[in-house]
């Protein structure tokens, strides 16, 4: 699923949780237009349907933001307080795929 998707090397990856109750640095971030795999502290539910906000600075167009639902499909323990969540992206109209796809490219 992930064969293409780059590792994020741009400084100060945040995830946040519930619109910010909870945060943390991003290390390790593979991000592609049918999904993402992440490391957290969190563990999250296989099944469980996740909404992940992707904000990035555009260089022509500035701020974007782009609300992506997708499903966990696993969070495994990687060590204490460590788990690597795999989430895969549902049915993206085009102009979200189109979104998804200038992510990507930013955080190459």
């Amino acid at each position: 699923m992930h064969s293409r998707i780059p590792q994020l090397k741009q400084r100060a990856t945040r995830l946040l949780l519930d619109h910010g109750a909870d945060e943390t640095t991003c290390q390790q971030l593979r991000f592609g237009e049918h999904g993402a795999t992440f490391e957290s502290p969190w563990r999250f539910t296989p099944m469980a349907e996740m909404l992940i906000c992707l904000a990035w600075e555009h260089p022509r167009l500035g701020r974007q933001r782009t609300p992506v639902n997708g499903i966990v499909l696993s969070s495994r323990r990687l060590g204490r307080a460590k788990y690597e969540t795999t989430v895969l992206f549902l049915d993206l109209p085009d102009d979200d795929r189109t979104s998804v796809r200038e992510f990507a490219e930013m955080v190459e």
